[in-house]
């Protein structure tokens, strides 16, 4: 059996403080990551129960602020080597993010899916080199000018 989608919060803070923060990263006190070999372990079992997932996306919080991240992506794509690996991120780090990090991220075949708020779309073009730079696919989703609670 095939899972259409899976969501893994990898982070649980963020560099930002949006009021309408659905994943209450704007209230976390302290840094803290999903655990990896707890991540490990519940991946490892996700991997009994299906034969493949057709879309993963690690987020948080802001995903690059765990420093673990390409062995988080790197652990999907060897788990579920055929699905589409996202990563959901502000992308306010990516200029200052080890480009040896954003390359191994490309060539594990992540994708990055950048939410456009007002101080991501101020630097889109400085993002937008930095992972051209690195060979990493992404994109910009829409801007974000409202926030609501769900």
């Amino acid at each position: 059996m095939v899972l259409d989608y899976l969501e893994i919060e990898i982070s649980e803070f963020c560099n930002l403080n949006c009021k309408g923060c659905t994943n209450c990263s704007n209230i976390a006190t302290r840094k803290q990551f999903y655990e990896f070999d707890e991540y490990s372990k519940d991946l490892h079992r996700i991997s009994e129960i299906f034969s493949g997932i057709k879309k993963i996306r690690l987020l948080g919080g802001e995903p690059f602020l765990n420093p673990r991240i390409v062995d988080y992506a790197g652990l999907v794509r060897e788990l579920f080597p055929d699905s589409d690996l996202r990563i959901v991120t502000n992308g306010l780090l990516l200029p200052r993010i080890d480009i040896a990090v954003l390359r191994e991220l490309s060539r594990l075949g992540a994708f990055l899916d950048i939410s456009a708020y007002p101080p991501s779309r101020k630097r889109r073009k400085q993002i937008a080199a930095r992972l051209n730079e690195a060979g990493l696919g992404f994109n910009f989703g829409p801007p974000v000018v409202v926030f609501f609670k769900q």
